[in-house]
């Protein structure tokens, strides 16, 4: 009865493995800036340039700074593993190195920087030493 109907060959479990963790490699960036982008309106007051993005996860409204710090990080282990896919499971530096600053990132999403002018906790000196590890890691 169906004869006339192609069937859809499978997709290697490692080629869907691939495109998957490549396009959420992809889409984690995306979704960074644009949570940047909405978190920065909704502290108009807060000037960009002086102060850094972990500062808008304060308000009613921080969930939204921490949700793209963690999809970024997330977004970075996902590209190392595509790395690793792609290039015959062999791991290599450069996937080393991605997949340490998505573990950076992934940090600094769990620890929050402390108000100015209060006493720097264990989890503040967490999250700075990640963001100067990943400073460190980009090219």
């Amino acid at each position: 009865m169906f004869s006339h109907v192609k069937r859809l060959k499978t997709v290697p479990p490692r080629k869907a493995a691939l495109v998957g963790s490549a396009s959420f490699a992809a889409l984690g960036p995306v979704y960074f800036i644009a949570c940047n982008a909405v978190a920065q309106l909704l502290h108009p007051t807060e000037n960009p340039i002086a102060v850094t993005v972990s500062f808008l996860v304060f308000g009613s409204y921080g969930w939204l700074q921490t949700s793209a710090f963690y999809i970024l990080g997330i977004s970075f282990i996902a590209l190392a593993a595509a790395l690793v896919l792609k290039i015959n499971s062999k791991i290599n530096m450069g996937a080393i190195v991605v997949f340490l600053v998505g573990v950076a990132f992934i940090l600094v999403a769990g620890n929050h920087v402390q108000s100015p002018g209060t006493v720097i906790t264990f989890s503040e000196k967490i999250h700075r030493d990640s963001a100067i590890a990943i400073v460190i890691m980009s090219p």
